[in-house]
């Protein structure tokens, strides 16, 4: 029945696949809100939550937040599970891709449009990047230095500006 607020940081949601390989499923930055009830994991999936940057949690009791006005809850829970459809089928749209540049160029594509420039910073790591994109992480730098041989973005670090 816990909630939690990110109040700064990144904490990313994973599990382990049957080849002992580490998935990441979602992440969540500043001012995300989610709990084990809304999170799209089938029932009896095992899965973990850590943070990806230094991290900072505030933690609610979801059965007091559900005591209060009813209008209130509804709106809330709506609110909720919009905000994790919409996640979950962006992260499926990236994934649905057939080459790992699309994938690529999908997620760093939303990356801008969530932080309104072409230029942003990963909201993860490059091994965790790899690993939200089902993808070997050295295939995936590879095509990440041909995507900056042909101008199609430059990177410094985790910050990636597209070139449009």
């Amino acid at each position: 029945h816990t909630m939690a607020i990110v109040m700064r940081g990144t904490a990313l949601l994973a599990n382990i696949n049957l080849d002992f390989q580490r998935r990441i499923l979602d992440y969540f930055e500043e001012n995300d809100i989610f709990c084990n009830r809304i999170l799209p994991i089938p029932e009896g999936t095992s899965y973990y939550l850590y943070a990806g940057s230094k991290c900072t949690l505030a933690l609610l009791d979801g059965r007091e937040i559900m005591k209060g006005e009813k209008d209130w809850v509804i709106s809330l829970q709506e609110q909720l599970l919009t905000h994790y459809g919409k996640r979950s089928l962006m992260h499926i749209d990236i994934l649905s891709q057939r080459t790992l540049r699309n994938k690529l160029l999908s997620f760093f594509e939303y990356c801008s449009k969530q932080g309104g420039s072409l230029s942003f910073t990963l909201p993860m790591s490059f091994s965790e990047l790899a690993d939200y994109l089902a993808a070997d992480r050295s295939a995936m730098m590879r095509e990440i230095g041909k995507m900056k041989e042909e101008k199609l973005l430059q990177s410094e670090g985790r910050t990636i500006t597209l070139k449009k």
